[in-house]
């Protein structure tokens, strides 16, 4: 094929040319003419916080602890239910006395049984014992209104025979002095029906016989019964006019002249 001389070299600058000018045309389209410039956007106009930086960050829970008392104590709202229990503890020689003590309602006949084991639980009740011993009493619970005592029969065997009866008397006395709903006791040794000896003659009941609080109360002494709270402590027990025990002094009193 022939071409004619000059006719190439003229073309090759005119496409380069064609193809630089709508390079810069479409470039122009696409940005900022010469005419124009930038505006800045005040940051409480950009709306959904477009201008705010994305955050890895783990989200955390707060929790609201209650307020402070003016001690510092966080204050309560269930006040703690207490009743009154009466137990019985060895006074002198052969002896019940009565203390009333608050337990935490509702109350339970192992709560008792464990307040006998440990003893009087006040100052105000020197002059008191427990002849019920650690590990005399097996089982204890009751059925139909009546409470059912098993003792260790080599536990028992350890005590004096008036601890023995002291022991019994105060077990009969506690348990129908505190528990709802019951009025008998019955007693088994080592699992056997037990004889147990009714004062003041102490004759034997019939083994496994129910007993009731009439057949121990010759027992109890003359002493007014005292008041002593578990669930308050600070309670001093002392009287109105300031004079502790005057009660208890004034109650012996009449005892001995009712006796005279």
């Amino acid at each position: 094929m022939n071409h004619r001389p000059g006719v190439e070299n003229t073309r090759s600058p005119l496409r380069v040319t064609l193809i630089a000018i709508t390079a810069l045309g479409l470039l122009a389209g696409c940005g900022v003419s010469a005419g124009e410039s930038f505006e800045t956007i005040a940051p409480q106009e950009i709306p959904f916080g477009l201008d705010q930086p994305l955050s890895t960050a783990a989200s955390t829970t707060t929790t609201t602890e209650p307020p402070e008392g003016p001690d510092g104590a966080t204050p309560t709202t269930s006040p703690v239910q207490t009743e009154p229990v009466n137990v019985y503890f060895v006074l002198g020689l052969d002896r019940l006395q009565r203390l009333t003590v608050q337990f935490a309602s509702p109350v339970e006949l192992l709560q008792v049984l464990a307040l006998l084991v440990d003893g009087p639980p006040s100052e105000q009740s020197i002059g008191l014992r427990s002849a019920v011993r650690s590990g005399l009493v097996v089982d204890l619970f009751s059925e139909r209104g009546v409470a059912q005592v098993d003792l260790r029969g080599s536990v028992l065997n350890q005590l004096a025979p008036r601890d023995q009866r002291l022991a019994i008397a105060q077990i009969v006395l506690s348990v129908l002095g505190s528990a709802r709903g019951v009025g008998q006791v019955s007693f088994t040794i080592d699992g056997e029906p037990a004889e147990i000896g009714i004062p003041p003659d102490y004759t034997l009941s019939r083994p496994g016989q129910p007993l009731t609080f009439a057949d121990f109360d010759s027992l109890l002494s003359g002493r007014p019964g005292e008041t002593l709270p578990i669930a308050e402590p600070e309670v001093t027990g002392e009287t109105e006019s300031g004079e502790t025990g005057s009660e208890t002094e004034s109650g012996e009193s009449e005892s001995a002249e009712d006796a005279d």
